[in-house]
């Protein structure tokens, strides 16, 4: 359940087009962009949620569009229409725009608004339906991200906050009510670029994206807590009496290593919802059919080989902590485990009993290898769940950290895998190459 714009034209001169849409929307939201022989495709991003993609296809001489601005909001969905428009008629481009809010059609905005308010009373119907229907303690409605927040009873999950369930079912009594919650939901909720959406882009990053951490740490702590910062800021600017995250933004001043803004003594504390922040507590991640609970304030990375790694502290002196997971196919519902992963371990090997799978993990010491000329440790295990095997390194800089790798095992569990998202590979080639990189020879 979706709201969805497409767009297409037909190309006269790809080349100035591409040049012409990047000038027209700004470098500075153009996120990514590839460039094939048959193609050429840009990503912009103007807010939270608000992503949109433009395909140039070469072999067919034309510029294709579809944009979902649910998540976004009515404001996103307005400025892409209107600058969808513009650029067509700016190169006298015969085009075709889709759009099931009629909103290209009928240009009013307030017309718009309903349309999501409607869109939102539904979704929030629908959820409350199935909380009901279903037996579920709680839900995760609209989330657009790589984990999951640990849930609690009685709450729904959404990008702006986790909400009671029967504070959701009193925002669906009325219009008024479901028009009041819409401006505390929606990123960009109304035409302009106002206070309550530079808010409301930061409340969105605070919730799902931020750390919490020194931004020393990393450049991703770096930007994402300057980048909150900034935003508050220029909503405090727009309109001090809006309800603003005070003790997040003193918290996050302090991270970044900056004064705080006195523009915002006298802005009202913000007391929408509890703390703010999924990531200061534990989250989970579905690595095909495994669930890797761990610290939500440790970053996250895919590697080129394949490997998901965790990590909380590479850039710190010490006190570092780092998790590499492999997953894999097995052509077996139970596989067995690999002997030589053991072997040279300085303890005898365990076996875990976990819900939907089995672990054996051993303690193999100090490598061999140094990590900024400091020593390290570390446990390895095999997970086996549904034809799925798990191969695991987690490695520490202080030995008597060892009780924190084995807790993070005991608290894996399984469900049954969608193989679509697991690597076709031979287990037996890929175990060796395992050993090679991350274990002492």
């Amino acid at each position: 359940m979706s709201i969805d714009i497409t767009f297409s034209a037909q190309s006269k001169n790809i080349d100035n087009e591409i040049s012409a849409v990047k000038y027209m929307a700004g470098e500075k939201y153009l996120i990514d962009e590839i460039a094939k022989e048959k193609s050429h495709i840009l990503y912009f991003e103007f807010c939270c949620y608000g992503k949109f993609e433009l395909v140039f296809s070469r072999s067919l001489n034309q510029i294709i569009c579809v944009c979902q601005t649910n998540l976004a909001g009515p404001g996103f969905h307005a400025y892409i229409v209107d600058f969808l428009e513009k650029f067509a008629q700016a190169y006298n481009l015969s085009f075709n725009i889709d759009d099931e809010t009629n909103y290209f059609t009928h240009r009013n905005f307030e017309q718009l608004q309903e349309h999501f308010n409607g869109w939102l009373r539904g979704l929030i119907n629908t959820s409350l339906t199935q909380l009901n229907s279903e037996n579920y303690s709680s839900l995760i409605i609209c989330w657009n991200e790589s984990f999951f927040p640990i849930n609690r009873a009685e709450t729904v999950i959404t990008p702006m906050g986790r909400f009671p369930i029967a504070k959701l079912s009193e925002y669906c009594q009325s219009q008024d009510s479901i028009k009041e919650f819409a401006k505390e939901f929606f990123v960009w909720n109304e035409l302009e670029k106002d206070a309550r959406f530079y808010r409301n882009n930061a409340l969105v990053i605070l919730w799902a994206k931020c750390c919490f951490m020194p931004s020393s740490r990393s450049n991703f702590d770096a930007i994402i807590n300057g980048k909150i910062i900034s935003l508050l800021e220029k909503a405090a600017a727009c309109d001090s009496s809006l309800p603003f995250p005070k003790r997040e933004y003193s918290e996050l001043c302090k991270l970044h290593g900056v004064n705080e803004n006195p523009i915002v003594d006298s802005t009202p504390d913000y007391s929408f919802v509890e703390s703010i922040g999924y990531r200061k507590e534990q989250v989970r991640y579905y690595i095909g059919n495994l669930i890797i609970t761990i610290s939500g304030n440790y970053l996250a990375e895919r590697q080129k080989q394949g490997d998901h790694v965790w990590y909380d502290g590479r850039g710190l002196v010490e006190g570092w902590h780092e998790l590499r997971l492999s997953a894999f196919k097995g052509k077996k519902t139970e596989s067995k485990f690999f002997p030589p992963l053991f072997d040279g371990a300085v303890e005898k090997p365990i076996i875990l009993n976990l819900q939907g799978l089995k672990c054996k993990a051993a303690y193999i010491g100090k490598a061999e290898k140094l990590f900024k000329n400091k020593p390290y440790y570390s446990v390895v295990a095999q997970a086996n769940s549904h034809k799925q095997i798990c191969l695991l390194t987690l490695s520490f800089d202080k030995e008597s950290e060892k009780d924190w790798a084995f807790a993070i095992l005991k608290n894996i569990t399984a469900i049954p895998p969608d193989e679509k998202e697991l690597q076709e590979q031979s287990l037996l080639s890929y175990i060796f190459n395992f050993i090679t990189r991350y274990w002492r020879k």
